[in-house]
């Protein structure tokens, strides 16, 4: 027994299908021209003060990601730089010391970016001769973290520039190129769709991107005693109607905002890790002969790197979490394995550190990072 009426004429399909082309194409349009931070538009790290943040409110992934690019593309190098993922986002130049000087290190982060998003990064400011000037430090996802994820996935956070013209230089093998190809523009699509994209268009929240001073903050700039729609309505949309002001946004959003050295600030202490649980067996993210990809991304790097008269080093950072053995752990001991005895690597998957060296259980804290900075002196890799 059918309910409703029964539709059969195509004209009603034919219609479905155009109004979805259409609103589907004005978001990729919308999306694609949404402004990012790089040419004329670059936010120079250089310019801040030594406690300014930099507020990253209101814009897309992709915006974001573009701001430390910009930046990366324009600014004279520094001598030590980090290129990674959000595992190492607290690393920073006060990890070096009090007397380090700001030009010293400065923080590539960018959001999930693994092994192959990270070669080409790097790839693209040896183009530029934008690589930091003394050693480069490139950080590999800990296999534990996320059962082996976020090590030799194609990804998708670099802007496609740059991942095209990896594939124009070769970089890629006919699968991968094409793989990379269709995830590429399914992410464009996809993330256009989100209600955070179609926002950031409406309501242009790119126009407050601008360094604060935390200290000109106070308990006044607490969204709290806005009441009931300071509680429960966008931020951006609060601001439009003209009930936040300028300051009060910026300051409300501090956490999680870009230091000078494109390292993001630490949430408020005391930091309370907890443990892994541990992660399934059976949804790896590396699988049987993932230790040879692993190897050829690590040696790609280094020839990029030290062809460019620099020093590499790779870093694999702890996880908070009690000693246990697993499949994808064994696999990344096998690509160790495979790699010349040149390749200078940090490895700190198996060591137990405190529980003050965690701001969360994957995310180091300022305690790891100084720790880290003594070892990379003791090594020769940083002053």
């Amino acid at each position: 027994m059918a309910f409703g009426p029964r539709i059969n004429n195509p004209r009603y399909a034919a219609a479905f299908i155009v109004t979805f082309l259409l609103f589907t194409g004005g978001s990729v349009a919308t999306y694609l021209g949404l402004p990012i931070f790089r040419g004329d538009r670059t936010i120079s790290f250089a310019s801040m003060g030594e406690e300014e943040v930099l507020v990253n409110f209101g814009i897309t992934r992709r915006q974001a990601g573009s701001i430390k690019l910009g930046h990366a593309e324009q600014a004279t190098p520094p001598r030590i730089g980090i290129f990674g993922n959000h595992q190492v986002k607290h690393f920073g130049v006060r990890d070096f010391g009090p007397a380090a000087a700001p030009d010293l290190f400065f923080n590539y982060w960018y959001a999930e970016s693994g092994l192959p998003e990270v070669r080409d990064y790097i790839a693209h400011l040896a183009r530029l001769d934008k690589l930091p000037s003394d050693t480069v430090i490139v950080h590999i996802t800990t296999p534990n973290n996320d059962n082996g994820s976020g090590i030799v996935n194609l990804g998708n956070e670099l802007p496609v520039d740059l991942r095209l013209r990896a594939i124009r230089d070769g970089r890629y093998g006919p699968l991968q190129s094409a793989a990379l190809t269709f995830s590429l523009s399914y992410n464009v699509i996809s993330q256009s769709l989100r209600i955070y994209s179609l926002a950031a268009g409406a309501f242009k929240g790119y126009r407050l991107i601008q360094p604060i001073d935390p200290r000109r903050c106070d308990a006044n700039d607490s969204f709290s005693n806005l009441g009931f729609l300071g509680q429960r309505l966008p931020p951006s949309i609060l601001y439009e109607m003209n009930l936040v002001d300028e300051k009060r946004l910026l300051c409300s959003f501090i956490e999680g905002s870009f230091r000078a050295d494109g390292s993001v600030t630490l949430p408020p202490k005391p930091f309370n890790p907890t443990s892994s649980s541990g992660v399934s067996e059976n949804n790896r993210g590396l699988s049987a002969g993932d230790d040879a990809l692993i190897a050829d991304y690590m040696r790609d790097i280094n020839d990029i790197v030290t062809g460019a008269g620099r020093k590499l080093v790779f870093l694999v950072p702890p996880v908070f979490e009690a000693p246990r053995e697993s499949i994808v752990d064994r696999l990344f001991d096998k690509a160790l394995a495979r790699l010349d005895g040149d390749i200078t690597v940090i490895d700190h998957r198996r060591r137990a550190f405190p529980k003050d060296f965690f701001v969360l259980f994957d995310h180091p804290s300022d305690v790891y990072f100084r720790y880290l900075a003594g070892e990379l002196r003791r090594l020769d890799l940083a002053q």
